[in-house]
């Protein structure tokens, strides 16, 4: 979930100017995000360590709400077959996730599917030996830019809750499609 997240926001080819946070006379590259690179630097710490946890608590507030959204969306209606692969996801009784309110149900998800990259070879080493390339702020608004060891270059929208940088996957996923 978190490197198609993160997949999809793909920058080959794109024009930076389209970029999130305004046109390039409203940004100032490099200046104005200040804590940005400590950011990512934590980022990609969690995603290199499988840290769902700390993932889903450094993804902004608006994120969390539409996941939890959709999870209790599809409580009602979810197939026993699916409630039965998220027992095995999340390693807890299938009983024990119907019970959960959906805010929980929505985390636990989440933090599963995060957890789970550590599974899959290659992909967290991409993210591991990635190269911050800078980021551009506006307000409480920043794009960060960064190049994957496979060498694709690559963003990840910020915004700023309670004065400190969240993942913004939704802008993330919405800038991919501007090419």
């Amino acid at each position: 979930m978190l490197l198609a997240a993160l997949g999809a926001c793909d920058r080959r080819g794109d024009d930076p100017a389209k970029s999130s946070t305004g046109s390039p006379s409203q940004r100032n590259p490099g200046q104005g995000a200040g804590g940005a690179e400590e950011f990512w630097n934590a980022w990609r710490r969690a995603v290199t360590q499988g840290d769902g946890r700390t993932l889903w608590a450094m993804t902004c507030a608006s994120n969390r709400r539409a996941i939890v959204e959709k999870t209790r969306t599809s409580m009602g209606n979810m197939p026993d077959v699916e409630w039965s692969m998220l027992a095995s996801m999340t390693g807890q009784a299938e009983a024990r996730l119907r019970a959960m309110p959906a805010e929980m149900l929505a985390e636990e998800t989440t933090v599963a599917i995060l957890n789970r990259l550590r599974d899959r070879p290659g992909e967290l080493e991409k993210v591991e030996k990635s190269d911050f390339l800078g980021a551009d702020a506006d307000g409480d608004r920043a794009v960060i830019r960064f190049r994957l060891k496979d060498g694709r270059e690559m963003t990840l929208a910020l915004v700023k809750e309670g004065g400190e940088w969240k993942a913004d996957l939704e802008a993330t996923a919405r800038s991919a499609g501007k090419k």
